[in-house]
């Protein structure tokens, strides 16, 4: 027989969830080392970043620039989700020149019929 217990459970906050979910992506399934992004977990950062009220907004950012490869990482991926699903450029987040290069060489790659090398 079971005995029921108080179970405490916590949520990590949304511009948390975001990034982790970019670190996941991006990082965990390797996607950078090919020049790829999954459009899975784009189509999921473009939609979760798109229900961010401004003071969210600005926790991401923040959180953002204190590791200078994850800062790269989202100005990728809000380069992605600006071309690839239309997400409009939501203050202090923009997309910025660079990005938005580095997108293109990655949709190119995703856009090829020759198959990405593992």
């Amino acid at each position: 027989m079971f005995s029921r217990r108080e179970v405490a459970c916590k949520y990590c906050r949304l511009h948390l969830h975001i990034l982790y979910g970019v670190v996941h992506h991006h990082v965990g399934h390797d996607a950078g080392k090919r020049g790829e992004i999954d459009l899975k977990g784009l189509y999921e950062f473009a939609t979760e970043v798109a229900a961010l009220d401004q003071a969210e907004l600005a926790l991401l950012a923040d959180q953002a620039v204190r590791h200078p490869r994850l800062s790269a990482i989202l100005d990728l991926w809000l380069a992605g989700a600006a071309d690839f699903f239309s997400l409009s450029s939501l203050p202090p987040l923009a997309v910025k020149d660079d990005a938005a290069v580095w997108w293109q060489n990655v949709r190119a790659r995703t856009d090829s019929d020759v198959p990405i090398a593992k």
